[in-house]
């Protein structure tokens, strides 16, 4: 068994999944965050390479069908929103480090067309009390 899970590590970096080059940085808003992903994953990505960069990343996904999202960020009144769309949902929450701070969120939808990456938007929180 642990032969197979040393074998499935070394299989998944010499493959480049797990390499530097894929380490998503969390970085603060929703902007600064959808550059950093577009430096991962570019439009026309097939949206099973994007979701296991994104997966490899700490991130939740699954897939929306005709459904909504609005893109946005913390204390801002920029905004998008799009409409009954298809798109792969990505979530993760950075809990914070000490109780007197906020846990950061972000949400992304990778948009999907003809399982292509079409657009990344993302919407950034900071959530607890």
């Amino acid at each position: 068994m642990r032969n197979t899970i040393l074998l499935t590590g070394l299989l998944a970096i010499s493959a480049g999944i797990y390499s530097d080059d894929n380490k998503i940085s969390f970085r603060p808003g929703a902007k600064a965050m959808r550059n950093e992903l577009r430096r991962l994953i570019s439009v026309g990505t097939e949206i099973k390479a994007a979701e296991t960069i994104m997966v490899a990343n700490a991130f939740t996904c699954k897939r929306r069908t005709n459904d909504d999202f609005l893109a946005t960020d913390v204390d801002s009144n920029d905004s998008k929103m799009i409409q009954r769309r298809n798109f792969l949902l990505c979530e993760h929450t950075e809990v914070a480090p000490t109780a007197v701070t906020k846990s950061r969120r972000w949400r992304v939808a990778i948009v999907n067309e003809e399982e292509k990456v079409a657009n990344i938007l993302v919407n950034y929180s900071l959530v607890g009390e």
